[in-house]
């Protein structure tokens, strides 16, 4: 399935390239060639030419800083943010099998204020058997706090919808949470009020002490979250980070196959505009298959790349986890493996990791909708 266009999301073709919500009148068009130009001189002629989204700087959502914490728990249950839906679309699957992959653009009218790598929570509308409100559950966001608008007042989920065969012959009670709350967002529609909480966490945020830090990213299926919402600050905004960053960034994502490649569209753009900063390794869950005659997962992936990895780690890089624990369950084997070959103590290596704040794992049930 081709991906749908998403808002704000850069395509290229050749030299020429559309940009979502974006009108090319010829004083349009010249004010974006002068803030490029402008871009080109201050970054000492680093690429930022074709990727960078809307032709306004965005700076009035910025306050990190080692003295700045990110902001948390601002609504909660009792009193949770009254938004409304900006557009449901899918990205991934078919209706007609009951799998898909939706992205949710959500209005919170500026009044939900998180980072990159921050949860939020969805409270579904309606009650349980019993007369009770549904439970909330919580989501990565995968937009960045700008937004797929770039106005700071949305925010972006990556939900999959629970498989027709998973929720055949169940009763509500034997749902998760979870189950009921994406199965409630991939119905809502454009301008449906939605309650949500948040936001949440801390344990997955953007490093952006030091622009020249390499990252790794790790994810399967919806755990891209968080990571496109990182890419969007590391390469499509036009915020100081992104202006500034010289790292490169190394994406794993485990996809059941070419037909979930979620954002595709989007990291082709990264690619093409920073060949030598980005790069991108798939592992086909389903079908895919090595050269002796076994299913290819993520940590197959990851120990073709060990040399590399292990490198961008000795020399300071950041790596993050987005997934399932069976994800980790093959990734921590092949860890162990490789240090072992290399002579370095695994369980040590780890905890240095840790202590250094290189080390970033957030890892979900597979029990229910992933």
């Amino acid at each position: 399935m081709a991906e749908e266009v998403l808002p704000g999301e850069l395509y290229h073709s050749g030299n020429k390239f559309i940009m979502q919500a974006f009108k090319k009148s010829f004083w349009t068009v010249a004010r974006y060639s002068m803030i490029m130009f402008s871009a080109h001189i201050i970054t000492g002629g680093r690429n930022t030419n074709t990727l960078r989204l809307g032709t306004k700087k965005q700076d009035f959502l910025e306050g990190r800083g080692k003295n700045v914490d990110p902001p948390l728990n601002t609504h909660t249950d009792d009193l949770p943010l009254m938004a409304r839906v900006v557009s449901n679309k899918r990205i991934a699957g078919s209706s007609s099998s009951g799998d898909e992959v939706r992205h949710i653009v959500i209005r919170h009218y500026g009044k939900m204020r998180f980072w990159e790598g921050q949860k939020i929570g969805v409270i579904p509308r309606g009650v349980d058997s019993n007369g009770h409100r549904h439970s909330a559950w919580q989501y990565y966001v995968a937009s960045s706090r700008y937004g797929d608008n770039l106005e700071g007042d949305t925010l972006s989920l990556c939900i999959r919808k629970p498989p027709k065969q998973y929720l055949e012959g169940k009763r509500e009670e034997d749902l998760t949470a979870k189950d009921i709350c994406s199965e409630f967002l991939c119905r809502v529609k454009p301008n449906d009020a939605i309650m949500l909480t948040g936001p949440f966490g801390k344990e997955l945020l953007l490093s952006e002490e030091d622009k020249s830090t390499d990252f790794i990213f790790v994810a399967s299926g919806t755990g891209i979250a968080p990571f496109r919402a990182f890419l969007r600050r590391l390469f499509a905004e036009h915020t100081r980070i992104s202006h500034a960053h010289r790292g490169t960034t190394l994406l794993f994502f485990g996809v059941p196959n070419q037909n979930f490649l979620l954002y595709e569209g989007f990291f082709k753009s990264i690619k093409l505009n920073y060949p030598q900063q980005f790069g991108r390794v798939y592992a086909y869950l389903r079908g895919g298959i090595n050269k002796d005659g076994r299913k290819v997962f993520i940590h197959d992936k990851m120990r073709e790349y060990a040399e590399e990895i292990f490198m961008k780690l000795d020399r300071g890089a950041h790596i993050y986890f987005s997934g399932s624990i069976k994800m980790m369950d093959g990734i921590s084997i092949m860890f162990e493996e490789e240090c072992e070959s290399r002579g370095i103590d695994y369980e040590g290596s780890i905890e240095d990791l840790k202590k250094n704040g290189q080390w970033h794992i957030v890892v979900m049930s597979t029990k229910g909708n992933h």
